[in-house]
């Protein structure tokens, strides 16, 4: 299966291109200036982009509220999800400022949306895609609506195989086949046996399109993982508080391990490579010969001498004639003298038609 590319603001995704990192602040920032001081922090640390969650909690409950349970520094907490999601607010006309913000410091901004609205508002302010939240897998009013802005969408995968592909046929039903897979595994943070990595191998068997990884445990393990199981994007919520109080502060980067965990992340995919053979350059070559082995005697030989195959040896540097020739070396007569242990050389050999040296 031939892998897709796929741009966000002329950055490339999957297909052979770096790694995409972003920097999670939707659910961690505490106001304008906090969000603000987000975008600053991934511009800094060398991410590629940074994202929020363009939400109003009105537009996300019912009048009927639920108690959510989360993982804190003072451990387990339960409080309301509609308390929840209304901290993670900002009017339209602050996201335009952390979105102007992100411009200024050259960093991508992109955002999940809540409603239609927010997808309307997202993309007069120029954002350059959108990303689709896993509660959301089943929202498929809100991804065809998101979908037809044709603006590269980015699907968590929280839920089934048969969400994703409903979410994954509802985007190609309007023209829209920029698709970014995004691996999302559930808890704040996740349990280890719920995190299950090898899915993002599956996703890329299954479609042709990048596949990404959002992280919900603490630490880079997981992110170095995934990127090494093929991730062509990661998603990693920071936080200016790991104790503050919200669902994804415990888990979540500080801002002194930001620049650690993106050159972390582009030393692990160098030392990955591209899974092909390449001819080692002159470097390469020079250390290979330090490591390989040369035809040697095993006792000193005269002017004269044939080779028998009882004088030859095997030793390093591999400078002289190659272990694999050594049956084009047996009855060779020698032009020279060749001291014990020497490296073999071809120029050390008369040709088979040479005359013998006359006495």
């Amino acid at each position: 299966m031939e892998r897709r590319q796929v741009t966000i603001a002329g950055r490339p995704i999957g297909g052979g291109a770096p790694v995409f990192i972003v920097f999670e602040g939707g659910a961690t920032h505490t106001g304008l200036e906090s969000a603000r001081g987000m975008v600053d922090l991934a511009a800094d640390a060398g991410a590629d982009a940074v994202k929020f969650q363009t939400l109003f909690a009105r537009n996300m409950m019912s009048s009927q509220d639920v108690l959510f349970d989360y993982g804190t520094a003072q451990g387990k907490m339960e409080e309301s999800l509609f308390e929840i999601l209304r901290r993670r607010e900002l009017s339209y006309e602050e996201w335009g400022q952390v979105r102007a913000r992100a411009e200024e410091r050259g960093v991508i901004f992109f955002s999940t949306p809540d409603v239609p609205e927010s997808i309307d508002f997202l993309v007069r302010i120029g954002t350059p895609a959108i990303k689709i939240a896993g509660g959301d897998m089943n929202n498929y009013p809100l991804i065809a609506y998101a979908a037809a802005t044709k603006l590269p969408i980015l699907l968590d995968t929280r839920g089934t195989l048969g969400d994703l592909e409903k979410a994954v046929e509802t985007c190609a039903r309007a023209g829209n086949e920029q698709i970014v897979i995004v691996h999302c595994p559930s808890g704040y943070p996740s349990e280890l046996e719920s995190i299950q990595l090898r899915m993002i191998e599956l996703y890329r068997r299954l479609y042709p399109f990048p596949v990404g990884f959002s992280d919900h445990s603490p630490g880079r393990d997981m992110d170095v993982a995934a990127l090494a199981l093929g991730a062509d994007f990661i998603e990693k919520t920071i936080t200016f508080d790991r104790g503050a109080r919200g669902p994804e502060h415990i888990m979540s980067l500080v801002p002194e391990e930001l620049g650690e965990f993106v050159t972390r992340l582009r030393e692990v995919e160098q030392g990955l490579g591209s899974g092909f053979a390449k001819v080692p350059d002159d470097g390469g070559r020079k250390s290979m010969q330090k490591a390989r082995r040369s035809i040697v005697l095993t006792r000193r030989a005269v002017a004269g001498e044939a080779i028998t195959w009882e004088m030859v040896a095997y030793k390093r540097p591999g400078y002289g004639i190659a272990p694999e020739l050594a049956p084009l070396v047996i009855g060779r007569v020698l032009r020279a003298d060749i001291e014990r242990d020497a490296p073999l050389r071809w120029d050390a050999l008369m040709a088979r038609d040479d005359p013998p040296a006359s006495g």
